[in-house]
């Protein structure tokens, strides 16, 4: 027996035009290409401009003089972009061509309309990892030369092709696709260790230093062509057995709420109505209340029924302070879940450092697990892979708007997640990987909560990947409390509670946990997962599907 829940979705996608070159079709979306494909295999998931700051932001844009003319199997489109956070710093004229003979062109030609500085100007194509993890690609220098490499199946951790003038390869339907660079030198990154599901080839290559001053009047000129033929070889029998795969329902918990006071058994309560494994606090070892904090963390711990889930930031001095730390926690180490160290200033904890730190917290809480890993992005782990045991576990952590802050993309995002859980257990000596936290947007970024955390899409965006994250050791959820969190609370004038407004992430939290679930179940047509919905089991063999409304499903199609 199966009890279905349908979930709504709020959010309005970007309006979207569909277009055909010959035997491609895509999609036009704010002056972006996205999902160029042919058949029903994505070649390119999207073609666009950026202008990056010297702090890595991608200054938005406004497009001006947009014009469209689209035939039956081809068509042109011509704008101006004009790029600018306070005050208009660029200017963009951008030609986009495609042919009845499968072919697809994006021409760029920008000007600097003020002084400012630069990481990086011009085109990115994104390669989805769908139909080109594993397939042979041939570059072609800009000096002529050839070579042959791949598209990496695990997380590159760093640039996997490099010198980039043209590319070649071949999909798993026998299409071959062809991509012409004009205007810079490109390379490629795998932008899954940011949480995105794409390779990306970009212009400027990162051994040329940066920032760089930009000028008014400095001009420049970019091109990218893609061409998509038959092989002539045929296509391998496309399979269409379906299966299943069962995987334990995962660990989950949630992040205690910064700048609050402690939680209340009102809120208690409500909390005690979904899935709550752990409760993570980030404890400041420089700041002077770090012993309340600690002091309040464990008592919401037990007012909870949970175990604390500890990452902990010390300045760069700090023996005699991981001593004194210690010390109090040996005497409440049952309501310990685990402990991730950190030091200041520092993504991941050095190495040696590490093995010194993980030997004294073994010594005093033997039975408690100690991670190895990073409060940042899955790239800070990738790029300083653990190089002794001293671990228990690896951890990272995950939001979807690094580069991309669309609703499509933040749907998109969520396919690559699998990859960087299998990359970071290929180093991990079998042990278990942590996802703490994950997030709708950077933590960090110092703008606020995102206004779609309430909303029904991103309950369908948590749900999705709780499945996708499945196989992680622990999942860590948003913080409880706030705009960026699972409930909001109310206050009268005299801060006394008036109300509490839930999200629809903790309605569908509770529902998971009322129908308490024992497997996550994976559904596949051959190879492809189907990403239609989350389908729980319980102990009773019976299941829950929350079933994705069909605006997200035909996001790539419309």
């Amino acid at each position: 027996m199966i009890k279905e829940i349908h979930l709504p979705f709020d959010p309005q996608l970007e309006p979207a035009v569909s277009l055909r070159a010959g035997e491609l079709c895509c999609l036009y979306e704010a002056g972006k290409l996205r999902y160029i494909k042919k058949g029903e295999t994505v070649l390119i998931s999207m073609v666009y401009a950026a202008v990056r700051d010297d702090n890595w932001g991608t200054l938005p844009y406004k497009i001006e003089d947009e014009k469209l003319v689209i035939e039956k199997e081809s068509f042109t489109i011509q704008f101006t972009a004009v790029y600018g956070q306070e005050k208009t710093v660029y200017k963009a004229i951008f030609t986009i061509e495609g042919k009845a003979g499968n072919s697809i062109s994006f021409s760029m030609q920008g000007t600097a309309l003020a002084a400012f500085q630069k990481n990086r100007i011009g085109i990115c194509v994104h390669h989805p990892i769908s139909s080109c993890s594993g397939q042979t690609v041939m570059v072609t220098r800009p000096d002529g030369t050839s070579h042959q490499s791949v598209f990496p199946e695990m997380v590159s951790p760093h640039q996997p092709l490099l010198e980039i003038q043209q590319m070649q390869w071949t999909t798993t339907d026998k299409t071959i696709v062809q991509l012409f660079f004009d205007g810079d030198i490109f390379e490629m990154e795998d932008q899954r260790n940011w949480s995105d599901s794409s390779y990306k080839t970009y212009s400027t290559p990162q051994r040329i230093p940066f920032p760089v001053n930009v000028l008014p009047g400095d001009a420049m000129q970019q091109k990218v062509k893609m061409i998509a033929f038959n092989s002539g070889d045929s296509a391998a029998p496309q399979t269409n057995i379906s299966g299943e795969e069962k995987i334990p329902f995962p660990a989950i918990g949630y992040c205690r709420s910064r700048d609050r006071l402690p939680v209340t058994v009102a809120e208690a309560a409500l909390l005690q109505k979904i899935p709550f494994s752990h409760y993570r606090l980030l404890l400041q070892m420089d700041q002077k209340n770090w012993v309340d904090e600690l002091h309040d963390g464990f008592a919401e711990a037990a007012l909870l029924h949970t175990r604390l889930e500890l990452v902990i930031v010390f300045p760069e001095a700090f023996n005699a302070l991981l001593l004194v730390l210690l010390a109090k926690l040996k005497r409440k180490q049952n309501l310990l879940y685990s402990v991730l160290i950190l030091q200041k200033n520092k993504a991941i904890l050095p190495h040696a450092l590490q093995a010194r730190v993980y030997r004294l917290v073994k010594e005093v809480l033997p039975a408690v697990p100690v991670g190895y890993g990073t409060d940042h992005n899955f790239v800070d782990l990738n790029r300083q892979q653990p190089v002794a045991d001293f671990f228990d576990f690896t951890s990272y952590s995950i939001h979807p708007q690094a580069h991309m802050t669309d609703n499509r993309s933040i749907w998109e995002n969520l396919d690559n997640q699998p990859d960087m859980i299998a990359t970071a257990s290929s180093f991990s000596a079998g042990k278990p990987v942590f996802i703490s936290p994950l997030t709708l947007k950077d933590r960090y970024d110092g703008k606020g909560a995102d206004k779609r955390q309430y909303t029904s899409m991103i309950a369908c965006w948590t749900l999705m990947s709780i499945q996708q994250l499945a196989m992680a050791g622990s999942i860590t959820l948003y913080e409880l409390f706030g705009e960026a969190g699972l409930l909001r609370v109310e206050k009268n004038k005299n801060g006394e509670e008036v109300s509490i407004h839930a999200s629809p992430v903790y309605e569908m939290l509770v529902a998971i946990h009322a129908f308490q679930p024992v497997f996550i179940i994976k559904r596949y047509t051959g190879r492809d997962l189907i990403m239609d919905g989350l389908l729980l089991e319980n102990a009773a063999g019976e299941r829950l599907f929350f079933k994705m409304p069909p605006e997200i499903i035909s996001a790539k199609n419309q």
